[in-house]
Parts: C-alpha cells; structure tokens; sequence
C-alpha cells in the first residue's frame, strides 16, 4: 500500500468526519503464472472474480414479464398501443372480453372501440387510471 494512498484514505475520513477504513492492497493476479499460485490463492482469485461479476445474470432478468399487481379487469378503459402512431393519436376502447392462454395467464383481449370490437395482446394496451 503506498503511502499516497493512505493519505488519501485518511484526508477523506477527515473530511467526511468518519473513521478511516483499512485499506487492504489487493494482490496483483496478472503477473503470476496460475500454475505456481497456491491452493488458497487459486480460491482467493476465483472469489474476487465472482465478487465483481455476479451482478450480471440480474442483467437480463425480465421482471415485468412476471409481475402480475394489477391486471385488467373486463370493463378498463384503455389506450390502444399503435406502433406507427404517437401516443396522442392512439384510439380508445373498453375490454369486452379476456382470452386466456396457457396457464391461465391473460395475453390476449377483446376490446370494444368506436369502429367495432378488435383483438389485440396485453402488452399493446394501456389503462387508463380512472377511478370507478
């Protein structure tokens, strides 16, 4: 640990008005060869690679695809999700209907617009936060 180092741990303990944490010199793995490291430090390598990288399979997890705290109910007054249009310009309409999938998980409804009923997934609506 260099003394630089330290200096700067203490100046900002002293500033933030805590107590300096140890700084502890991590071992520098780069320069060793594997094969002359032993035992307790092939452990103590691995450890401190799995300490940095695992974040990453929270990376991808699709939380929304499982969360189910408010689901449509027949009779929601919902905006109709249209890909070529802006949101302002998107049509109205009411659930008539709820068809559900595999597992009983609803994916698909039928809705009541002013041009006639349509059928279209979960995920392209919208409710509309009216209070009834």
């Amino acid at each position: 640990m260099s003394c630089r180092r330290t200096a700067k741990a203490t100046c900002a303990a002293i500033a933030r008005s805590r107590p300096a944490r140890v700084v502890v010199p991590e071992y520098d793995w780069d320069e060793t060869s594997m094969f002359r490291l032993t035992r307790l430090q092939v452990v103590q390598a691995i450890s401190h690679f799995w300490r940095k990288w695992k974040y990453l399979h929270k990376l991808q997890m699709r939380n929304k695809l499982f969360s189910d705290a408010n689901p449509p109910k027949v009779g929601d007054s919902v905006l109709i999700k249209e890909d070529n249009l802006p949101s302002l310009e998107w049509r109205r309409g009411l659930i008539e209907e709820m068809l559900p999938g595999k597992y009983d998980v609803v994916r698909v409804v039928v809705l009541k617009t002013q041009s006639g009923m349509i059928t279209r997934p979960v995920v392209k609506i919208c409710r509309l936060p009216i209070d009834t």
